[in-house]
């Protein structure tokens, strides 16, 4: 399964802590990062929607980013376990959208 998320990510030394907005009635995301040089890596939380297919469940996990040559954007992998209790991994793609 695939989401996008608008996040706002705030950085506060060598740390990132990143939540979205969400509408009622969306997913609650949040990302707390460290970056070391190109390479981030932190958790991931993730409270699903309360009317969707994973009914408000929380899910959490691992992150490794790396950070693009011009910091516009990140790629990496998560890692976390799923509805039925198998650890599910993919893609991450975070992309600078404005000041």
């Amino acid at each position: 399964m695939q989401g996008e998320h608008t996040i706002r990510l705030h950085h506060t030394g060598s740390r990132l802590h990143g939540t979205n907005d969400p509408a009622d009635g969306e997913s609650r995301l949040t990302l707390d990062l460290s970056v070391s040089g190109a390479i981030a890596t932190g958790t991931w939380k993730e409270r699903t929607a309360p009317t969707g297919y994973y009914r408000g469940a929380v899910y959490h996990g691992t992150i490794q980013l790396v950070v693009s040559p011009h910091a516009r954007g990140m790629n990496g992998r998560w890692l976390g376990f799923g509805k039925n209790f198998i650890v599910n991994s993919g893609d991450w793609h975070l992309e600078w959208l404005e000041a």
